[in-house]
């Protein structure tokens, strides 16, 4: 594990070791056709990237330097607007961005903000960027049970992001998680979208139990039941192929998704937990 951290961290400090540079958003080992994502970035990319290092640091496995924070407060401060945050920034290409949740933002950046605030244990955030963060809770804050569903992946963001910003909106949340599971299939599955889509998303599943965990962690009163807990593990292990990954979906059964595979087994080792184990806990959630 340290040496894994260690090497994320080399990489971290050699792709970022100016301002101004900032990697690819997708890396293709064969040439791909090319990806408009590669023309933006992100500002979620970019605060999972820094929650990841705070993680290092808060372990004890790893010591991130003070200029690579300071580098990335940087690079993030570049999507304030106001006292608002962007979603994205586009950095080449004549053909604007698609409009897209990743691009368009929402509720679901609170993952992120929640995420940059959180890391102000570690270092000081540049003022204007804190506000903004800030301002992003506060926004959603109030309507959280009630924003519309649309896409259930960046919805769920949303619920774990606010469980760390705001647990004071905890029985919010869980409204907002039961209005998710109600949406469930027969055969267990969640769909991608509310409006009855037929496709559906397995890391969908992981992070509704991940949410209903910490939920019950809390005591919220309204969190999911016991059984709608041991139902998602259920349905979520039946997904796990010959080889211990979890797929995208159906439609690709036989690729692993890295995100949807660490999703799955944060999951399942809280679900599979005992009280003398490290508790579910909103500022782990990866």
């Amino acid at each position: 594990m340290r040496e894994r951290a260690r090497l994320a961290i080399d990489w971290s400090t050699c792709a970022f070791a100016h301002a101004g540079q900032i990697p690819q958003t997708r890396i293709y080992l064969d040439a791909p056709e090319p990806d408009w994502r590669n023309d933006a970035v992100f500002f979620f990319d970019l605060a999972m990237l820094l929650r990841g290092l705070d993680a290092a640091a808060e372990a004890g496995i790893a010591r991130p330097s003070q200029v690579l924070r300071a580098t990335l407060h940087e690079q993030l401060s570049q999507f304030v607007q106001g006292d608002e945050l962007r979603a994205a920034i586009q950095l080449r290409g004549t053909e604007a961005l698609p409009p897209r949740w990743s691009t368009l933002g929402g509720p679901f950046l609170v993952k992120a903000s929640s995420r940059v605030a959180y890391s102000e244990l570690q270092r000081a955030l540049p003022p204007a960027l804190a506000r903004a963060c800030e301002n992003d809770s506060a926004r959603w804050a109030p309507q959280a049970a009630d924003i519309d569903l649309g896409m259930l992946h960046p919805t769920l963001y949303f619920a774990e992001g606010l469980l760390l910003s705001r647990p004071d909106r905890a029985d919010a949340v869980a409204r907002l998680l039961q209005r998710c599971l109600e949406l469930t299939r027969t055969d267990g599955s969640l769909p991608e979208t509310a409006d009855c889509s037929t496709r559906v998303r397995n890391d969908i599943l992981a992070q509704a139990l991940r949410v209903g965990l910490l939920l019950r962690e809390l005591k919220i009163a309204n969190a999911p039941a016991q059984s709608e807990l041991d139902r998602l593990a259920a349905t979520l292990l039946a997904r796990i192929g010959p080889r211990d990954f979890l797929a995208f979906n159906a439609d690709s059964a036989n690729l692993a998704n890295v995100w949807a595979t660490m999703f799955a087994e944060q999951a399942l080792r809280w679900y599979t937990s005992s009280a003398a184990d490290r508790r579910p806990s909103a500022a782990a959630l990866v």
